[in-house]
């Protein structure tokens, strides 16, 4: 599988963790919205974008991992999780136009 569709688990509240495949490269719009369950995610090199609000609201979804720099990030995508911390790997530099609206921390 190389994409999870819109809205996919959008509500899945059991999700508590996510270890996407080395072969996915899209997540679509809304695809683990509202997932209250999930929180913490690891984001490999091979995922090209993120659609927006995919990980929207899921509140309490504390840290995500980049394994690197994502090309695409849509709008929103992390909005809503006002815990939030994200991380990108050391030395990598994060441009304002790669990170979500609405993030709270990046270290």
């Amino acid at each position: 599988m190389t994409s999870i569709g819109r809205m996919a688990f959008a509500g899945c509240d059991n999700i508590k963790e996510l270890k996407f495949s080395e072969k996915l490269e899209t997540i679509g719009e809304a695809a683990f919205t509202k997932c209250s369950g999930l929180r913490e995610l690891f984001i490999p090199s091979t995922i090209k974008s993120i659609g927006q609000r995919a990980f929207a609201s899921c509140e309490n979804l504390k840290e995500v991992n980049f394994e690197s720099l994502i090309p695409t990030i849509e709008k929103e995508a992390f909005a809503d999780n006002p815990s939030l911390i994200i991380r990108f790997p050391a030395g990598t530099l994060a441009t304002k136009d790669k990170l979500p609206i609405g993030l709270c921390t990046v270290e």
